[in-house]
């Protein structure tokens, strides 16, 4: 279907199921309800439009028709809580991986999950859980990468891009899953990190983030933890260590 050869994607992996759709509502949903009727993966599903496509915090992730990959890969694991947080992280480094070996690009990580180019978002990753008592028994990893998006809403305009290139997107998609399938058959393996700091686009920044209470933070971003966690340096020289959450960068104007 479309830009998608399912069949050299199932060769690539196989017992792979690939599900390709035109429009859905959200790749990542549709996985949830697929694996609640008996798919326990691993799968992949992708679509060319997403009309109610979902990002972290409620938020939404504007998904038009053929300029973008929106694909959910349903994995089943058998792990902690604390191992399974480290798949956001995993999956933004397999997307860095797949991106520069396919296109030549080298996008920047903001922490925890978002990918940016030429200064601004061109991916986002969603990861969801499937729990099982007392551990994880799948992983639900959503990817949206826009390729030539365009005509953004005016809410996004000044925060969204793209990456500008219409590489073979088979290709593309085949790369990034052969990066995400090794980091996810190996959680608790931390080689991941050293791109993980390299593309770093938060480290040494000034960053603010919302403490317990509600108040907004500030403090420079040192260190990315073994656990993945952004350790951040306060004005008073103390430290606090964020585990997930939303971290915005403020440039200071020269």
């Amino acid at each position: 279907m479309g830009y998608y050869d399912a069949d050299a994607l199932r060769d690539a992996f196989p017992g792979l199921s690939v599900r390709l759709y035109k429009t859905i509502d959200s790749t990542n949903t549709e996985a949830r309800r697929q694996y609640e009727a008996g798919l326990h993966g691993p799968a992949l599903l992708i679509s060319e439009e997403q009309t109610a496509g979902r990002g972290r915090h409620g938020r939404t992730f504007y998904s038009p028709a053929e300029t973008g990959i929106y694909m959910t890969v349903l994995f089943p694991v058998d792990t902690s809580f604390e191992d399974a947080r480290r798949a956001t992280a995993k999956t933004a480094v397999s997307v860095y991986r797949g991106l520069r070996d396919v296109t030549g690009l080298s996008a920047g990580i903001k922490w925890v999950n978002d990918l940016y180019l030429y200064g601004k978002k061109i991916c986002g990753i969603l990861v969801e859980t499937v729990l099982s008592d007392g551990g994880v028994k799948a992983l639900i990893v959503g990817i949206g990468i826009n390729l030539t998006t365009e005509d953004f809403p005016e809410e996004l305009r000044e925060k969204a891009g793209s990456v500008g290139l219409a590489p073979d997107r088979t290709e593309l998609v085949r790369e990034i899953l052969t990066y995400l399938f090794r980091e996810l058959r190996n959680l608790r393996d931390l080689s991941y990190l050293a791109d993980y700091r390299e593309a770093s686009v938060v480290l040494g920044r000034t960053v603010s983030f919302e403490d317990a209470d509600g108040e907004t933070v500030c403090g420079e971003a040192r260190e990315i933890d073994q656990d993945g966690a952004l350790l951040v340096e306060l004005s008073d020289g103390t430290y606090k260590t964020l585990l997930s959450g939303e971290v915005s960068i403020r440039v200071e104007q020269a």
